[in-house]
């Protein structure tokens, strides 16, 4: 952010790092309007994800009921979002 008269500083980079092997993937990325789960052999099916903002606003709760499962994200505005899953990962998607 660049504050009003220019003046601009860097915020602490910290590298996350859950431990979980997990394959879970979602693609297309960026997305416009549905997104695609596959979950691996990630055991969180009958669990719910959360789609956060930029801001950490919770945007949307999602059941995890498949090993591979859509998402409507039609109505989510232009932005990056994050998916955080129950067992800790997360992963980041782009909505065009």
């Amino acid at each position: 952010m660049v504050d009003a008269d220019g003046r601009f500083t860097y915020s602490q980079v910290i590298w996350l790092n859950s431990g979980h092997n997990t394959l879970i993937s979602i693609y297309p990325n960026p997305v416009t309007d549905i997104i695609n789960i596959n979950i691996g052999d990630a055991k969180i099916l009958k669990t719910n994800a959360g789609i956060f903002d930029g801001n950490g606003r919770l945007m949307q709760s999602v059941l995890i009921h498949a090993d591979q499962q859509q998402i409507n994200v039609q109505p989510l505005a232009k932005g990056v979002y994050l998916i955080k899953f129950a067992d800790g990962t997360a992963q980041s998607f782009i909505k065009k």
